[in-house]
């Protein structure tokens, strides 16, 4: 199908106008193609009727010009499906074959991590409680460190608390002692830490500590820093939950068998590891 245009061939045969810088005759060579360009592209889609909803354009070789026709084959949304890898740690993929909606849902990442809290973070108790921070230089101009000291014959505590981050599973933490000493011999130092979580609007600062666990560490020499053995698993008394402060008590434990060392321990922090079941704390 194409359509009739006016024939420019039986027009006045100038072919200047405006002095010469217009060219009518190229004009009408022009228009004359883009007419045929036209007709052109109409015949590739001359479908003869209209096409029914949902029908596809298929282009015949035959008649050069396309077609409508209806679809034939293609993928329905039962031919999908999903396979998915059971390794643990992968996050989930899931297609509903009714609606053709493929669902993903990310990994929950879970692994240790760890906070430092320093001794400059920490205060002594009002009853029983280690010196006040100190700030100790062994050598000019190198690192001078800030420590709590812990008596050699009575025992003696120190406080800190911590906004847990969301992250957290709640679960059970374990901890190091770093610490060091100035003047010594042989023997060691017995490190112990408790905890209990006090929660918004009904959290008393009454609560008591859950039951502390203790870590062993040999004295070496002083001056030197010492990094005790990871302790054994931490319960947090308290039933922790996402938002509330978990208060910790930290001590010389010098009723200890292994608690030997002649000397004040000078608590430089804690490390503490816990259990994340998020990726992110948000």
């Amino acid at each position: 199908m194409a359509y009739n245009w006016p024939n420019f061939l039986n027009k006045g045969d100038s072919s200047l106008l405006d002095g010469g810088d217009d060219r009518i005759d190229l004009a009408r060579q022009e228009i004359r193609q883009n007419i045929d360009n036209v007709n052109n592209i109409i015949d590739r889609f001359d479908l003869g009727v209209e096409p029914t909803n949902g029908y596809i354009l298929v282009y015949n070789t035959s008649t050069e010009s396309f077609q409508a026709q209806a679809p034939s084959g293609g993928i329905a949304l039962t031919d999908l499906s999903v396979t998915q890898n059971t390794a643990t740690g992968l996050g989930t993929l899931s297609y509903n074959n009714t609606s053709g909606v493929f669902t993903y849902t990310p990994p929950k990442l879970t692994g240790t991590a760890d906070i430092w809290v320093p001794a400059q973070a920490m205060y002594p108790t009002a009853d029983g409680g280690c010196s006040n921070i100190t700030t100790r230089e062994v050598t000019e101009g190198s690192p001078e460190i800030r420590t709590l000291d812990f008596d050699q014959a009575t025992t003696e505590y120190a406080q800190f608390s911590i906004a847990m981050p969301k992250s957290w599973d709640e679960g059970t933490i374990t901890y190091e002692a770093y610490w060091t000493a100035d003047t010594g011999n042989t023997g060691g130092v017995s490190w112990g830490l408790q905890g209990v979580a006090i929660r918004d609007n009904g959290g008393a600062f009454g609560t008591a500590f859950g039951t502390a666990q203790v870590v062993d560490d040999t004295f070496h020499l002083q001056h030197r820093m010492h990094i005790s053995p990871t302790s054994s698993a931490l319960t947090i008394s308290g039933t922790p939950l996402v938002g509330d402060i978990t208060f910790f008590q930290v001590y010389r434990d010098t009723a200890d068998a292994n608690d030997t060392l002649s000397a004040d321990a000078r608590l430089i922090g804690i490390k503490i590891h816990y259990t994340t079941e998020a990726g992110t704390d948000d």
